[in-house]
């Protein structure tokens, strides 16, 4: 691939990162904001290490309580540099989906259009915007650099030792992040049998990270008495795993991803065909971890992030298609009309709706931050969208000298004439 096209790509990829989601960086902190700086704070001292490797829950995300806490000893607890650090963390993993083009089943034209389309994918907008979601944009990272190490293993005749090494380097990096991690083992045995060429026994390297990724489960499920999200209902072995994994299949797919499967089953080979399929099984294989859920029959804008590379490269092949389609049909237009019209609805919904719901989440907390800032020595809310733990993690935050302050709801909160209403049109009881 020459330099230069290398260069204009990444220089293409990281200006439209910065015009879909630069301005969220304006946004002050959301609800959960405040509880992901106070368990840095909490965890990533050395002084905090001995609890946070007790801890079954935030001992897997442990790179995240990492970054918090650098940024908050750095700038304080500044939104906008929590928000920049978001920012950062797409850029780069938006330039990684541009790398996958070292992967000869995909290849540097696939994975151009591709980083595009995800630099600006409005569906996993909530990693990128909410910082509390910040151990999406982690494991991501470590995740894709992983298996770039295994295409590299799989296809490089030198430093094999060491490109494999790499994945398994990055693999832990990325249990350490968060637990669908473990989804590498699946995209690497996936690597391999979708290459004829490949011979089924490098499978045995995929072996480790299964010993891995069974261990890990293991450890987690033998402190299901003290892990969170074995008691507050969050998942369960229970859950309507199927009807979950499709509505957030079609979610993610509509309209642009559908639009390409359409016209991919009408005009596409069968080396189209595959390449499709590949970003189909990529998409199964990372949203299947959060299938489990129980609260929602869709998977959560966060967790789609690592899908929606599946997402941009069904795009991709699509985009490649109308192209040799439009050569045909005399039409060149058609490919540069349809980019612009995907970026334009990418941006105006980012920019104008997707900008006010996060406005509007963030409303509650801005709100009782700016009670709390008169240090008064109870604050009455006659309704909190969010629970109690979340307001006692924003009086800590913002002021050492406001924790004198009593947060009151419910029927205490309800016979105070000044009682406060912190519930709007999105967020409510």
């Amino acid at each position: 691939m020459p330099a230069r096209f290398a260069l204009l790509v990444a220089a293409a990829v990281a200006t439209l990162c910065v015009l879909a989601y630069g301005r969220a960086l304006s946004l002050p902190f959301i609800a959960d904001d405040y509880l992901q700086i106070e368990l840095g704070r909490q965890f990533a001292p050395p002084s905090g290490w001995s609890a946070l490797a007790l801890d079954p829950l935030y001992r897997c995300r442990a790179t995240s309580m990492f970054v918090t806490y650098w940024l908050d000893s750095l700038f304080g607890p500044n939104p906008f540099y929590f928000n920049l650090a978001s920012l950062f963390l797409h850029v780069l993993n938006s330039l990684l989906v541009f790398a996958l083009g070292t992967w000869r089943m995909v290849g540097w034209k696939v994975s151009a259009i591709a980083a595009c389309f995800f630099a600006i994918c409005l569906r996993p907008s909530e990693a990128v915007i909410w910082f509390a979601a910040v151990p999406e944009l982690l494991v991501f990272f470590f995740v894709l650099c992983g298996f770039l190490c295994w295409v590299g293993w799989l296809q490089e005749e030198k430093r094999k030792t060491l490109w494999l090494a790499g994945a398994y380097v990055f693999f832990l990096l990325g249990l350490a992040s968060k637990e669908s991690a473990v989804i590498l083992t699946a995209m690497c045995a996936m690597a391999v049998l979708v290459h004829r060429e490949m011979p089924l026994r490098r499978l045995w390297a995929v072996l480790p990270l299964a010993i891995i990724s069974t261990a890990y489960f293991a450890i987690a499920f033998l402190a299901r008495d003290s892990h969170q999200h074995f008691n507050d209902g969050t998942f369960s072995l229970q859950a309507p795993v199927v009807e979950v994994l499709v509505r957030s299949m079609g979610g993610l797919l509509w309209v642009w991803g559908a639009a390409a499967l359409a016209l991919m089953v009408v005009r596409g080979n069968s080396s189209r065909l595959k390449l499709t399929a590949i970003g189909l099984a990529w998409m199964v294989i990372t949203l299947l971890p959060y299938a489990f859920l129980t609260y929602m029959v869709r998977v959560p804008s966060r967790h789609t992030y690592l899908a929606s590379v599946g997402l941009a490269l069904i795009v991709a092949h699509g985009l490649l298609l109308l192209r040799e389609c439009s050569l045909r049909w005399r039409r060149p237009w058609l490919v540069p009309a349809f980019s612009m019209v995907i970026v334009i609805h990418q941006f105006s919904y980012l920019w104008v709706i997707l900008h006010n719901r996060y406005e509007l989440r963030a409303e509650p907390t801005e709100k009782l931050v700016q009670l709390l800032r008169q240090a008064p020595p109870a604050v009455y809310a006659s309704c909190f969208p969010y629970s109690p733990q979340i307001a006692e993690s924003v009086a800590r935050v913002i002021s050492t000298e406001v924790r004198r302050t009593r947060f009151v709801e419910g029927a205490e909160a309800s016979m105070r004439t000044d009682a406060v209403d912190f519930c709007n049109s999105l967020v409510h009881h």
